[in-house]
């Protein structure tokens, strides 16, 4: 029976790396993940053929608080100011998004948000539906995959990641054969990416009283690392690629810091390691923590996303 077992494994693990050599597919192949924002993402990096002003990475932060129509209204008009931003956090998936973006767009701004003061979100929980099999294994440093598998508890996206990275060439193309074609819907044409966030206005005031009672705190963050942690070199790797990548295309690399509300400045290791590969941006915090601009402790309302972007113009208009 056990030599069955190992038989059958053996067969099957020759027919997937097989299939890793000889199924053909294309970049956009590995686009996969059936959710309304990723495919308006996918159709943006693979289907418009034009030149891109200011393209915005990010999470549900940036998603639900980023109006490319008030900070470039022309280039919001003309389709060339985005919000390519999707749920949860990890910049290995970001870095994908800026490798494909760039081999097919030239970019004049790119915008890659970090959302915490500490070097976490490295690995995205969607990553398995874009990367291919390089992508898993050359990732991050291994210092921070072992960080990562221990101290943080991802063994299993891990095993996930590497699983579907064996096991896509020879599903997407059954997909592709077979399966009904994906298409996106126009709402994020009209917003260029932007989901705004609000409750309805008993909510909204319920929730605005409640982060009433926190008052408004803008501290600065200590660096208190432990000596069994990644460096914040390692921990940015994804960061330190998008930008030398930005940087073959001449593309400005931009890192927006746009947190939680009342987190922390990050500390000056953090953010001396992240001006290294762009020019960091820290919006002003006291005006966004404000406790009628949210939607929740982790995301602004459509009231905080216009004064966010409003004072993001600056940043833009002329560049």
């Amino acid at each position: 029976m056990k030599i069955r077992i190992l038989h059958t494994s053996a067969w099957f693990l020759f027919f997937v790396l097989l299939a890793q050599a000889v199924v053909p597919l294309d970049r956009q192949d590995y686009y996969n993940l059936d959710m309304e924002k990723a495919l308006w993402v996918k159709k943006k990096i693979f289907g418009d053929n034009k030149d891109y002003h200011t393209v915005f990475l990010g999470t549900s932060h940036s998603f639900g608080a980023i109006d490319p129509r008030i900070i470039l209204p022309q280039q919001a008009r003309e389709g060339t100011a985005l919000n390519m931003s999707i749920y949860f956090g990890g910049r290995n998936l970001y870095y994908i998004f800026a490798r494909d973006l760039l081999a097919n767009h030239r970019v004049k701004n790119l915008v890659l948000e970090i959302c915490s003061d500490k070097p976490t979100h490295d690995f995205h929980p969607a990553y398995r539906f874009y990367c291919n099999t390089r992508d898993v294994f050359t990732s991050p440093p291994v210092s921070v995959q072992f960080f990562a598998l221990y101290h943080k508890k991802e063994l299993t996206i891990r095993i996930a990641d590497i699983c579907a990275a064996l096991l896509k060439p020879p599903v997407i193309f059954l997909r592709a054969k077979f399966g009904s074609p994906q298409t996106h819907s126009i709402t994020f044409e009209k917003t260029m990416g932007y989901g705004n966030q609000d409750h309805d206005p008993n909510m909204a005031e319920k929730v605005s009283h409640a982060f009433s009672l926190d008052p408004v705190r803008v501290e600065k963050a200590q660096d208190e690392r432990h000596f069994f942690e990644p460096s914040y070199a390692d921990w940015f790797s994804h960061v330190r690629k998008i930008s030398e990548l930005a940087q073959g295309q001449g593309t400005r690399l931009y890192i927006l810091y746009l947190p939680s509300r009342n987190a922390p400045i990050p500390p000056d290791g953090f953010i001396e390691e992240l001006s290294r590969h762009g020019t960091f941006i820290i919006p002003e915090l006291e005006k966004i923590y404000r406790h009628d601009l949210w939607f929740d402790e982790g995301h602004l309302n459509s009231k905080g996303a216009y004064i966010l972007s409003h004072d993001l113009r600056e940043w833009f208009r002329d560049r």
